[in-house]
């Protein structure tokens, strides 16, 4: 982290380690100054940001401190609950801090100077928003080698290539369930028997235990398999794996480790974790909006239903479930990510991709400089 007297750059991170790694892979990126203030909240931080407004009231005690002058130019945040704190701060500096926010902020998008979102929190288009096509990976600018010679030993007795199988699991939308992991060790399998290689499989804390026993009968190829536990502390080979595979095989549930898959520049194929069963409000939800995206898309007048949504959504009261299909699907149809089954030959596609990715990463990085003039 860099640091001076006045650093430029604030970032407000929190309890979840994703968005703290986004944040400083973006304020790494800027390559300006910046300073963490760690920021932890009560319970009233559960409220709608509509009716938190510009306010330390929902920052616990502690932290309050870290909120002294002089005020940075731009202050970087991710998550609702830190946006009354960011909202403050500018406030306190008279206007004079810009404010740029990571995700989707569940609060009026014109509050922020600027946005940087991915396709499946389905934002709409602004001035003030961009979309990446997957989230900054906290292994930007990592070097995988030393992780590779760290575990090579877990590829001793394994044929080559390697293909290195990274598991996810349960979400609010979508279930790995036993059947579909039986599925995808069935899947896995085949892709490695006809490459005549053997097989590295890392579970997250997400995976069932009951999805973790089903792949694992039905994988028959050689393989080392990492089953993930609270207590297992540095010996998670995940970065290993990255670096050891010849290629990868990714459940959909996590853009954050599509992300990891598409830095670590080898191929990679997709496996789609199914949708829960009922969902019925979010099924209800995702047909509202996108009714509402068509009209927008043609420019069309909505009629009074879809205009109470669209207000809804732009106070940040009402928001579109997340869905990774408006992720993935796009990127599918322009051959960058492939399912599995269907895998590329080459890593002409990630490659792509990865460049893809930091062509709008320098875009954000621009405004932010602007922000800083």
């Amino acid at each position: 982290m860099m640091i001076k007297t006045n650093p430029p750059i604030w970032i407000l991170t929190g309890a979840r380690a994703g968005d703290n790694a986004q944040l400083r892979v973006l304020a790494e990126a800027t390559g300006l100054e910046f300073v963490e203030k760690n920021i932890s909240y009560n319970k009233l931080y559960k409220l709608p940001n509509v009716l938190k407004g510009q306010a330390l009231w929902t920052v616990a005690s502690g932290p309050r401190h870290l909120m002294q002058p002089p005020w940075p130019k731009i202050v970087i945040s991710s998550g609702r609950r830190s946006v009354p704190a960011m909202r403050w701060i500018q406030a306190r500096s008279q206007g004079a801090t810009r404010l740029v926010h990571i995700g989707r902020p569940r609060a009026q998008f014109n509050l922020f100077d600027l946005i940087i979102t991915t396709p499946q929190y389905r934002l709409p288009n602004r001035p003030n928003i961009i979309k990446l096509p997957l989230p900054l990976s906290r292994l930007r600018g990592v070097e995988l080698e030393p992780e590779a010679d760290k575990w090579r030993h877990i590829v001793e007795g394994l044929n080559g290539p390697i293909t290195s199988l990274l598991i996810g699991g349960d979400t609010n939308a979508l279930e790995l369930t036993a059947a579909s992991a039986v599925r995808l060790g069935r899947c896995a399998s085949a892709h490695v028997k006809a490459k005549g290689g053997s097989l590295l499989v890392t579970t997250s804390p997400r995976t069932s235990v009951h999805a973790e026993q089903a792949l694992c009968d039905v994988i028959d190829v050689p393989a080392h398999i990492y089953r993930w536990s609270e207590d297992g502390g540095d010996k998670n080979p995940l970065l290993g794996l990255l670096a050891l595979a010849d290629d990868l095989i990714v459940t959909s549930d996590s853009a954050s480790m599509l992300s990891d898959a598409v830095i670590a520049g080898k191929p990679v194929s997709l496996f789609d974790v199914p949708l829960r069963s009922g969902r019925f409000t979010e099924k209800w939800l995702h047909k509202w909006f996108d009714r509402l995206e068509a009209e927008e898309s043609a420019e069309r007048q909505s009629w009074f239903g879809l205009r109470t949504l669209r207000a809804l959504r732009d106070l940040g009261l009402v928001n579109p479930p997340r869905r990774m299909t408006d992720l993935i699907n796009p990127l599918v149809e322009e051959k960058l990510f492939y399912r599995l089954g269907d895998e590329a030959k080459d890593i002409t596609s990630t490659s792509m991709l990865k460049a893809r990715c930091e062509d709008r990463l320098a875009q954000a990085v621009a405004r932010i400089h602007g922000l800083c003039d």
